[in-house]
């Protein structure tokens, strides 16, 4: 199930899972700034993780699914996908993620079974307003003249995360 989770960066989303069958949380961060940041996971209840232990992977333009060390701060090198599980080990395949634009259109599509799909912006001459984040197809308005670029990001069935992104002009 998806649970609460917030970054006061907006080029650094966050989302955060729980499987209560598997008791373990996870949580998926994006860095979509070309700086890299550091980040800290906090829990609402007690520390995360709550067993000390936890696996974790990141994709980088350059390197897909590397193994990185984790705890409760954690680097992400720009242009950065960084998923976390507490309890486990991130493995299988990430969902194949394609997107592109028409118009004021963003249409996206996915291979494989996901749990969560969303839409950002990453940058633009101002804050685009997307119609429904969560869906594959969905409108984009308040567009002010220039260049804009959006990813469309999947977090799939066993955990590992897939992006693409797609630039406009209007």
């Amino acid at each position: 199930m998806v649970v609460e989770s917030s970054s006061n960066n907006p080029l650094v989303p966050v989302t955060a899972f729980r499987d209560n069958a598997a008791k373990r949380c996870v949580v998926v961060v994006l860095n979509n700034d070309i700086r890299p940041h550091v980040v800290e996971v906090k829990a609402g209840q007690g520390d995360w993780p709550a067993s000390g232990r936890v696996a974790a992977e990141q994709s980088t333009q350059t390197a897909y699914w590397q193994p990185v060390r984790a705890s409760r701060v954690i680097q992400l090198p720009p242009g950065s996908i960084t998923t976390l599980v507490e309890n486990d080990t991130v493995t299988g395949t990430a969902p194949v993620v394609r997107a592109r634009a028409q118009g004021a259109t963003l249409d996206g599509s996915v291979t494989g079974k996901t749990r969560s799909i969303a839409w950002i912006q990453i940058y633009g001459p101002g804050r685009a307003t997307i119609d429904n984040p969560a869906s594959l197809r969905t409108t984009v308005s308040n567009l002010q003249p220039g260049e804009y670029a959006f990813r469309l990001f999947a977090v799939g069935e066993d955990w590992r995360a897939g992006s693409a992104t797609v630039r406009m002009e209007h």
